[in-house]
C-alpha cells in the first residue's frame, strides 16, 4: 500500500492552495500554518531533498501535478520557507509536505 498525502493535514490546507498574501510571502506565514516539530508526518524523501536544495540553493520547483498553479506553488513555498516563526526541521516538512501534496495528481482532482 503506498501512503499519499492529504489535503488538510493536521488542520494545515495545502489543497487547494492557500492564498499568500505578498506580506506573507516577504517576511513568512505564521507558526500555525507549519507543522508540530514534536509530530512531524512522514514526508517522501525526494520531497525533502527538494525542498532542502530550494531552500539552500533556489532553483526551480520539481514537476507538479496538472491543475497545479506553478506561480502560486512558488508563491506559497516562498512564504514557507522565509518565516522565522517555526523551528527549521517544522518548516521542512511543512513544505515538503506542501510539494509532496502539489506533485500527487490523485489529491489534486479529488479536491478539485
Amino acid at each position: 500500500m503506498t501512503i499519499k498525502p492529504e489535503a488538510i493535514k493536521d488542520g494545515i490546507q495545502f489543497w487547494p492552495i492557500p492564498k499568500t498574501s505578498a506580506a506573507e510571502a516577504a517576511f513568512g506565514l505564521d507558526e500555525n500554518a507549519y507543522f508540530n516539530r514534536r509530530s512531524l508526518p512522514e514526508v517522501p524523501r525526494e520531497y525533502v531533498n527538494a525542498v532542502s536544495n530550494l531552500f539552500f540553493n533556489g532553483g526551480q520547483l520539481p514537476q507538479l501535478a496538472p491543475g497545479v498553479d506553478a506561480r502560486e506553488a512558488a508563491h506559497r513555498l516562498r512564504a514557507l520557507l522565509s518565516s522565522f516563526a517555526p523551528p527549521h526541521e517544522s518548516k521542512e516538512a511543512t513544505a515538503a509536505y506542501a510539494l509532496w501534496v502539489w506533485s500527487t495528481p490523485e489529491i489534486v482532482q479529488a479536491a478539485a
